[in-house]
Parts: structure tokens; sequence; C-alpha cells
């Protein structure tokens, strides 16, 4: 007969307290929610960068041309402003 049944026989109530260490799994947590925030950011930050790049790609191919076009120095001059934009402290 088990525990269990011989206590219900006698009519007395138990409490069974299980302990368990569960810093192992509250590090692998915190290991996981690490990932996904430098996941996230750096989702972010590239999606920052992606426009600086393209403007700087179309610059660096516009200045390859020969010859350039009569408004090269206007296309130049709003795509770094872009840039700087894009790169300036927000505000």
């Amino acid at each position: 007969m088990s525990l269990a049944a011989r206590a219900a026989r006698r009519g007395r109530a138990h409490q069974l307290l299980v302990l368990t260490d569960l810093s192992r799994a509250l590090r692998e947590e915190e290991r996981l929610a690490w990932q996904r925030l430098v996941r996230v950011l750096g989702h972010e930050i590239n999606n920052s960068l992606a426009p600086i790049h393209s403007i700087a790609a179309s610059l660096a191919s516009a200045s390859q041309r020969m010859p350039r076009a009569a408004d090269w120095e206007q296309d130049l001059g709003e795509g770094l402003d872009i840039i700087a934009r894009h790169t300036g402290p927000p505000g």
C-alpha cells in the first residue's frame, strides 16, 4: 500500500514540497532574451543603414560617369544632405 493510500486511510492531510533549482532555466531564458534583443537591434540598424548605403552607391556611380550630368553637383549636394540627416543626432 502506498504512502498516499495509508495517509488517506488515516484521514490525515499531507503536503508534498518539491524544491528545484531554477537558476539554470532562468539563465537560459535570459540568454534567449538577449539573443532576441540583439537580433531586433541588428535588424533596426540595418534598416537605418539601407537608405544611406543606397544613396552612397548612387553618388559613387554618378561620380564615375563621364561626362557628368549637368545637375550632377545638385544631386551630389542633395544626396549628402540626406546622408547627413540620417546619420546626425535626432531632432
